[in-house]
């Protein structure tokens, strides 16, 4: 233990703000709109060492009672802008308790765990307690010619449910869950994808992680000019 509770360590090394008169800075920001609290580490130098250049990166706080999850903990999301691909390998980014005896570590200097990327630029990391969506790939060499969405299976299901879909060339395609009264529940995907066919995995829960109940639920495939809605029934 190193006496400093609820860590946060985003870049977890020596910096320093004034290296040789070059001057970074230090934000912090409350996004009342948004209900986030920013701090970003602007052109920071490291104390020591070469190669020394300057690294910016961001740390974002989510408020829980506008963005929840299942716990209702609070969502961390870190952004790094421009870091040193080197130095970084001596950096550890994670999280810990207020009496640090539980922590998440996403990397350990010179190391990386199995289920992490490492740091690179433009990457993000989020910490949270929802549960992902399952997104993947299939017929890899398959040529899609049309929009296609495939029946979900099985159905009726419990606990989830898998959705098939295609899209013929890349473009910014959403699927998302609504109820009987139209309000949407869930939004599996929303991203750009190139042409293919993928599958999605549904698991019964809203954007807040809260099991829905039982019932008709309606999902549907939505790119540009192209939308298709099919039927499902979830039963607990």
């Amino acid at each position: 233990q190193d006496n400093l509770s609820n860590m946060v360590c985003a870049f977890w090394t020596d910096l320093w703000d004034n290296q040789n008169g070059e001057n970074g800075h230090i934000y912090k920001y409350h996004d009342t709109t948004n209900h986030r609290f920013i701090v970003e580490w602007y052109q920071i130098h490291h104390y020591s060492g070469t190669p020394n250049p300057p690294e910016t990166f961001q740390i974002i706080f989510k408020d829980p009672a506008y963005h929840p999850t299942p716990t209702g903990d609070g969502e961390i999301l870190i952004q790094y802008a421009s870091i040193d691909s080197i130095r970084q390998e001596y950096t550890t980014v994670g999280l810990e308790n207020g009496d640090q005896t539980i922590g998440i570590q996403y990397k350990g200097k010179n190391s990386i765990n199995q289920s992490s990327s490492g740091l690179e630029n433009g990457r993000a990391i989020l910490f949270t307690t929802k549960i992902p969506t399952v997104l993947s790939v299939s017929d890899k060499n398959q040529v899609v010619k049309d929009y296609k969405l495939s029946q979900n299976y099985p159905n009726p299901f419990n606990p989830s449910t898998k959705i098939d879909f295609s899209i013929p060339s890349k473009a910014k395609i959403e699927l998302e869950i609504f109820n009987v009264l139209g309000q949407k529940v869930k939004t599996l995907v929303s991203k750009a994808l190139p042409s293919g066919n993928y599958s999605a995995v549904w698991n019964g829960t809203d954007n807040a992680g809260n099991l829905v109940g039982s019932g008709v639920y309606f999902y549907r495939l939505k790119s540009g000019d192209f939308a298709e809605t099919k039927k499902m029934v979830f039963l607990k």
